[in-house]
């Protein structure tokens, strides 16, 4: 397992190596890594030293794994790459290292010099060059061999990869007959001396399979185009292959959406794929998103496997619905819209005429009566919807005037209303006016008053407020004590009123019209509200009160008589 950050072709996978295993492993510096164990070399590599590449040089230090495998599927492949520390000083000659992977079985043509076993590792170019050391490097099939950058983790001086990219393995492939058994063998070994290791990088070994693709989603009602699920295998058949879909998921195949297929589905000698198309079914119903899951299996003779599955998203109709009627009234041009539908985007024109253009519910202000339109839509869907409404602006008005802003209780006031533009208009609150319909009529505040003239026009209000302050008196009589008539003379009499609460009244103001200070007793003030007074002769006291448009007068009147006897008589009386 190469650590995160690194660059080396094969995450996982396995090492062979004519040396340690763990001197291929870290930093690439100038160590040579070189380890000579005197044991046995590979004879099958012996062959290709001997033979194919003309040298008498016989391999040691040899070091083989063998797989077997069982092919279910036409096709197997695996992944590798060639590294060693003979790059780049020792590449020419005839006692470079030697490495390869090779295939055994059913259909396979055996290189005679090797049989049972044929050669996998060579490169993907016209000549099918063997992978070696003295065939790839610097000098010859340049594009293939790269030396270490330094960040892959391994300590060979280069290796062999893809030619495009280093980070990319090669891949040794070959079509099988299914439902037989491979063995895989891959061998490395030195030549000469012993010395600068070379090792074979190998992943697991995989069956090329058939796939299964299709959209992404499919959207009610808004085709693409691209509504086909195609299975396709790796190569031409070779010979008949069967293939069956299993369909799971929320949706429902024949209610939700349309797909027809065999079963099962069978690709013929030489095609390579076959596509369905799948269809969403507009129902008009509001439903929410579902899932279609599809599961490819294939059966090349040897039994069903799992190779692929699918997923696809079943999206409903998009749709959009400005939640008002045709025309809605907007009073004063004011009025708020919600758009419902689902989509992801929304955007209202014009533009000027809401707070937020983008939003779904937006507050529309505008001076004149106009329509307006909106466009909803998911990002990556192609299927736009739009909705319009008319906006009618609707601004009742008038004018509402009274003839006295301040009065007494029980007193009138006179309400005129003008100018009136709408369908109909009321004064408010109704109770005390005369006719509350009436452009110009009485009213009787009881207390202080805010009347509002209202005027109404397709649901639409004009408020305006006329103000009026209605002032009261408490009661003010003036009581004596003593309570009696007439008085003595030299009497003093108690002047009072009905006890009220003074801050009711707060701009109540008193006064006596004769204020004598002879008769008040300690001189008090003509304000004062309760005194008390010294009788001498008869008198009559004036007082009057006022507060804010209340005025009232109360008057007292004292007789006095002299209490001094008087006889008019005799002297003797009989």
């Amino acid at each position: 397992n190469t650590l995160p950050g690194s660059t080396f072709p094969i995450r996982k996978g396995v090492l062979l190596t004519n040396g340690k295993a763990l001197d291929g492993i870290g930093t690439n510096d100038s160590i040579v890594r070189s380890t000579i164990w005197g044991s046995p070399g590979v004879p099958m590599l012996d062959s290709l030293s001997l033979i194919e590449y003309g040298t008498s040089e016989r391999t040691m230090d040899g070091c083989e794994l063998e797989v077997t495998v069982f092919a279910q599927t036409d096709e197997l492949f695996m992944d590798y790459v060639l590294a060693s520390e003979e790059y780049q000083e020792r590449v020419t000659g005839d006692k470079n290292d030697l490495a390869g992977v090779f295939i055994s079985g059913e259909m396979i043509a055996p290189d005679p010099n090797i049989a049972p076993f044929n050669q996998l590792s060579t490169l993907p170019d016209p000549q099918n060059t063997p992978v070696q050391i003295f065939t790839v490097n610097q000098q010859n099939k340049y594009s293939y061999y790269h030396p270490n950058p330094g960040n892959m983790e391994i300590a060979y001086d280069g290796l062999v990869t893809d030619s495009l990219n280093y980070r990319m393995p090669l891949t040794a492939r070959t079509m099988v007959k299914p439902c037989n058994t491979y063995t895989f063998r891959m061998s490395v070994a030195d030549r000469d001396t012993g010395d600068y290791d070379t090792g074979l990088f190998f992943s697991d070994i995989r069956a090329a399979l058939p796939s299964i693709t299709g959209p992404s989603q499919i959207i009610e009602n808004c085709p693409t185009g691209n509504e086909f699920v195609v299975v396709q295998a790796n190569k031409p058949a070779m010979d008949t292959i069967k293939f069956y879909i299993t369909l799971s998921g929320s949706a429902e195949a024949g209610v939700d959406y349309i797909f027809d297929i065999p079963t099962p589905i069978i690709l013929a000698p030489g095609e390579q794929q076959k596509s369905f198309p799948i269809e969403a079914i507009v129902d008009g119903d509001i439903e929410p998103t579902e899932q279609i899951s599809m599961t490819l299996s294939v059966d090349y003779g040897c039994g069903q496997i799992e190779v692929g599955s699918l997923e696809i998203t079943l999206i409903d109709e998009p749709y959009v619905e400005i939640q008002a009627p045709d025309t809605v009234i907007a009073c004063f041009g004011e009025v708020e819209l919600f758009a419902s539908g689902n989509t992801q985007e929304y955007r209202w024109q014009p533009q000027d005429a809401v707070d937020d253009f983008r939003a779904q519910n937006v507050n529309v202000s505008v001076d004149q009566s106009q329509w307006l339109t909106v466009r909803a839509f998911t990002p990556g869907i192609p299927c736009e919807r739009f909705d319009s409404v008319y906006v009618l602006v609707v601004s009742p008005s008038g004018e509402a005037t009274i003839d006295r802003n301040q009065v007494c209780l029980g007193d009138l006031v006179t309400l005129t209303a003008s100018n009136i533009n709408g369908d109909n208009f009321r004064w408010e609150p109704s109770g005390s006016v005369a006719d509350p319909n009436a452009l110009v009529t009485d009213a009787l505040p009881g207390r202080s008053t805010t009347y509002q003239l209202i005027v109404e026009e397709e649901g639409c209000e004009f408020v305006q407020d006329v103000f009026v302050q209605v002032d009261s008196l408490p009661d003010l009589e003036i009581l004596t004590e003593p309570d009696q008539s007439p008085y003595c003379k030299g009497d003093i009499i108690e002047l009072s009123t009905e006890p009220f609460i003074r801050t009711n009244y707060p701009g109540l103001q008193t006064n006596w019209e004769n204020y004598d200070p002879a008769i008040f007793v300690g001189d008090p003030g003509p304000g004062v509200l309760n005194p008390s007074i010294l009788i001498n002769e008869p008198v009559t006291l004036v007082r009057t009160a006022l507060n804010g448009a209340c005025r009232d007068t109360q008057q007292l009147v004292i007789d006095v008589i002299d209490p001094v006897l008087t006889l008019n008589a005799t002297d003797t009386l009989i």
